[in-house]
């Protein structure tokens, strides 16, 4: 079967996310590290896509259980999610440019949903 026509299976964008995690690139960032596990295996877990917005993941994720600072969050004045998403992508993008460079599968993010795809090296060489 042609992978360029079918969306990696669960079991492959775990063992990505695992070299991510695992990679240099990724090695001295422990929160971004279990964002992005986080993050994965909402996905893989089909989580609704409420569950992708900052006050969601703010809840969810930064408060940690906190009532104090989950009823006074306000996404628009605290920008946590929004700067550690980005800090976030911009590391993906590093690993993917450096030690990911060949890696079959490619984990990206469509705002703060991942998305997983096989990558096409054809039209890279072009």
């Amino acid at each position: 079967m042609d992978t360029l026509k079918r969306e990696p299976t669960k079991a492959e964008v775990r063992l990505q996310s695992w070299r991510i995690i695992d990679s240099q690139e990724f090695a001295k960032t422990v929160k971004l590290r279990c964002l992005f596990t986080y993050l994965v295996e909402l996905k893989l877990n089909a989580a609704p896509p409420e569950a992708f917005t900052e006050n969601a993941l703010f809840v969810d994720f930064f408060a940690e259980g906190r009532p104090d600072a989950i009823a006074t969050f306000d996404c628009h004045v605290n920008r946590i999610v929004a700067v550690t998403m980005y800090h976030l992508k911009a590391k993906l993008r590093r690993y993917y440019e450096r030690q990911g460079s060949s890696d079959p599968v490619m984990i990206d993010f469509i705002g703060n949903q991942p998305r997983a795809s096989y990558r096409d090296f054809h039209s890279l060489v072009a």
